[in-house]
């Protein structure tokens, strides 16, 4: 008799009849002296420690040039929302947050771009040098030590709190993001215009 939802462990279970991976299943069911697989942490390990060498090969992404307007997907706004805060950081950092250096600034995420509560929060960019952008995603210590300097240790909590929602944006919401970043990326392109 079969239970329902009980799954037997993989160690247990028969091996398939001669399909692909047999030799591996017996093999590691036996315990026989088979190659071992390397295991999805180490395999992952591996692939972070070799994401500088594939980092130069992959191709930038390339967001629509034109601006959207309400009733372009949900994607093209997105697009444009990080295009908006690319030129905003551009106006806004001269140097790198973490080593101070004034070439090749990319935008620096605090907390990852994958965050959709804090992705387009300005204090959670910065411009940052590409070698403290590839270390940011290992260590983020030095990042968030020049943040808590610069603007504090109530602000840095605020947006830890923040990045902790599960915050996902409805269609409109993302609609507010995108005027509210046109708005600032106006505004800082008057204030660069007026001084000398």
């Amino acid at each position: 008799m079969k239970r329902r939802g009980f799954k037997r462990p993989e160690r247990l279970r028969k091996p398939m009849a001669r399909g692909k991976g047999f030799k591996r299943r017996i093999d590691a069911v036996r315990g026989d002296g088979a190659k071992s697989q390397p295991s999805p942490k180490s395999v992952s390990g591996l692939a972070r420690s070799q994401k500088s060498l594939k980092r130069s090969q992959i191709k930038p992404r390339r967001p629509s040039q034109k601006a959207t307007v309400d009733g372009d997907s949900a994607k093209a706004v997105k697009d444009e929302c990080d295009e908006i805060v690319r030129q905003i950081v551009r106006l806004r950092d001269f140097k790198c947050v973490t080593c101070w250096t004034y070439q090749d600034l990319h935008v620096g995420h605090l907390f990852r771009r994958g965050i959709e509560s804090v992705r387009w929060n300005l204090l959670n960019v910065a411009g940052q040098c590409d070698p403290c952008n590839l270390l940011h995603e290992e260590d983020g210590v030095p990042y968030m030590d020049a943040f808590i300097d610069q603007h504090g240790e109530d602000v840095y909590r605020e947006l830890v709190r923040l990045s902790r929602s599960k915050h996902k944006f409805t269609y409109v919401e993302l609609l507010d993001v995108r005027d509210g970043l046109r708005a600032e990326l106006a505004a800082r392109k008057v204030k660069e215009r007026k001084e000398p």
